[in-house]
């Protein structure tokens, strides 16, 4: 805040602020809490520093920057919320919000839990939002890995065969694609290969050429970048794939 030339900006000098924003924004940074202050009808943005680990590289430049500026990907979601506020000046509360936020150069699956309040400027009229954010995206995802890991197991437990185990592992699977895009559970029977099981992705496509001798003879998984394979869930595609070998039990 104190290194900006707020002069340069369009919300003016400091010195010029009405003192409602002025008193928001002491709240703001003076808070450990994440806090964001929009103001005037095009949302500027001004932020405490609890608050930046949630931007990512957008940090600094959306410090001051208009809101559909800053946020582009998710102003179809979060902009009309805004516009409420301003409008009616009911005030939301949103829940676990997912939101797909491109703060470090690719679309990120996040999860927030936050509040959207009217700031009342000296004629009582509504000039800003404020906003009190935490960021739960680590919590919704460890409990949905784990849910995931338990019906992996539970749905694999008593499989009558190889074959078996894989297509029960791959329709178990299939019901988390946003942690899972696709999953391909191949056989080896020295240097062939068999497709045993498929999740996330039509069987047709799911010839690849995959490095699979090379990591079963490795023991070790390797990483493949440049992905083509495209989901049939709705979620981002894919840059990556784990080719990871699986050791049976003795």
């Amino acid at each position: 805040m104190r290194s900006m030339d707020w002069s340069r900006t369009a919300l003016g000098p400091v010195s010029s602020w009405p003192q409602s924003l002025r008193t928001s924004v002491g709240i703001c940074l003076t808070s450990r809490f994440p806090i964001l202050i929009w103001w005037g009808p095009e949302m500027f943005k001004i932020y405490n520093d609890a608050y930046r680990p949630m931007l990512g590289d957008k940090h600094p430049r959306a410090m001051g920057a208009r809101g559909r500026d800053a946020w582009p990907e998710i102003w179809h979601i979060i902009g009309p919320m805004l516009e409420g506020v301003l409008t009616r000046g009911a005030a939301t509360w949103s829940e676990n919000q997912l939101l797909l936020l491109e703060r470090h150069g690719f679309a990120e699956e996040c999860y927030f839990t936050f509040s959207y309040s009217p700031i009342r400027d000296e004629s009582e009229g509504i000039a800003g939002v404020f906003s009190a954010i935490s960021e739960t995206t680590r919590q919704i995802l460890s409990e949905r890995r784990i849910g995931t890991l338990r019906a992996l197991a539970a749905a694999t437990t008593g499989a009558r065969s190889a074959e078996d185990a894989c297509q029960r592992a791959a329709k178990a699977v299939a019901e988390n694609p946003h942690e899972l895009p696709f999953v391909l559970l191949y056989l080896l029977d020295g240097p062939h290969a068999r497709l045993a099981g498929v999740a996330g992705v039509d069987p047709g496509a799911a010839g690849a050429a995959w490095p699979l001798e090379d990591v079963a003879r490795e023991n070790r998984a390797r990483v493949i970048e440049g992905v083509s394979l495209r989901p049939n869930a709705d979620v981002p595609q894919p840059r990556a794939a784990l080719v990871l070998p699986i050791v049976p039990t003795k």
